[in-house]
């Protein structure tokens, strides 16, 4: 007798259900006798995604923290060179006051020196 006729005549089954068929079945039962075997690596992997999206929030928040300094140092960096140039300015116009300060002498000398001849001659 031939396995398939052994088997449909074991299992009462009716002969339109070939070998194929019932290799699909054993399939599917020994897939799902393994499912907690899945279940567990299921959980496995639901952890290790709950891992990553932890560390991937942490690594974000580093980034926003990094972020968030660049911009302090950044509007620093602006503050510091606008009063930089305030004091650049500042110093040019020290610089053209003590000139015309010192032109203001010389003017002043000269004119004194002017005076003190015209002393002299009167």
């Amino acid at each position: 007798m031939k396995l398939t006729q052994s088997l449909t005549v074991a299992l009462h089954i009716p002969t339109t259900i070939s070998l194929r068929h019932l290799l699909v079945a054993g399939c599917v039962t020994a897939s799902l006798l393994s499912v907690p075997a899945h279940a567990a690596k299921v959980s496995d992997v639901s952890a290790e995604s709950n891992r990553w999206m932890v560390a991937s929030a942490e690594s974000q928040k580093r980034v926003d923290g990094l972020s968030e300094q660049r911009n302090d140092l950044s509007d620093k960096f602006r503050a510091t060179l606008r009063e930089s140039e305030g004091i650049r300015l500042y110093i040019q116009q020290l610089n053209a006051q003590i000139k015309s300060q010192a032109d203001e002498m010389v003017t002043v000398r000269n004119e004194t020196r002017e005076i003190e001849r015209t002393a002299i001659d009167i």
